[in-house]
């Protein structure tokens, strides 16, 4: 079943070659807040975090859907020409993991999902706050231009969010939260 016709216009009204990653809030806001409406009591709140490179001026931002001041789903936003860079792929990477790291006490959950996006190409993340791993397991001895290790290779975003395989696997993903919340708090609404 494909998305709501809001949410494919949303998404294609962003021009993919763009390098402004703030032109992606948006269709991820309406994605989110269909899926999770604030009339249900979730939240679905950007984080503007400071890079820990002080020098970058890129701010990294961050969705993090909470209910109940609880964090049940995190979506990490970059624009799409930056999926080529291994260093931008493994700073996004690291970026989830340390997102997971300072929310895990706030976890009430078995799993958080995190998704990395960069546009609509994407990879998927669980992190188990009982044992703190996390899938993917991170890939340490990976070489990519012989210089730059590359934790995070492109092939971790294999789905695109407009694609049918990319849709199904966002919906899983969805549709999981939703019943690990349920499952928690039981009825929403």
């Amino acid at each position: 079943m494909p998305w709501p016709q809001h949410i494919i216009d949303s998404f294609r009204k962003v021009n993919p070659d763009t390098d402004m990653e703030n032109r992606w809030y948006g269709p991820y806001n309406v994605l989110l807040t269909t899926y999770f409406p604030p009339a249900e009591k979730w939240e679905v709140a950007p984080q503007y975090l400071q890079p820990e490179d002080r020098h970058m001026a890129d701010y990294i931002v961050m969705y993090v859907v909470k209910l109940q001041e609880h964090p049940v789903f995190i979506v990490e936003i970059k624009s799409l020409p930056k999926l080529a860079s291994v260093a931008r792929r493994n700073s996004a990477d690291k970026q989830v993991r340390s997102r997971f790291a300072d929310l895990r006490t706030e976890i009430t959950i078995p799993m958080l999902y995190g998704v990395s996006a960069f546009g609509t190409r994407f990879s998927v993340y669980e992190f188990d706050p009982a044992t703190r791993h996390t899938i993917p397991v991170r890939v340490e001895n990976e070489w990519e231009e012989d210089t730059v290790p590359n934790y995070n290779p492109v092939t971790n975003y294999r789905y695109d969010i407009l694609e049918p395989e990319g849709e199904t696997r966002f919906r899983q993903i969805l549709s999981h939260v939703r019943e690990m919340v349920l499952a928690k708090y039981g009825p929403i609404v």
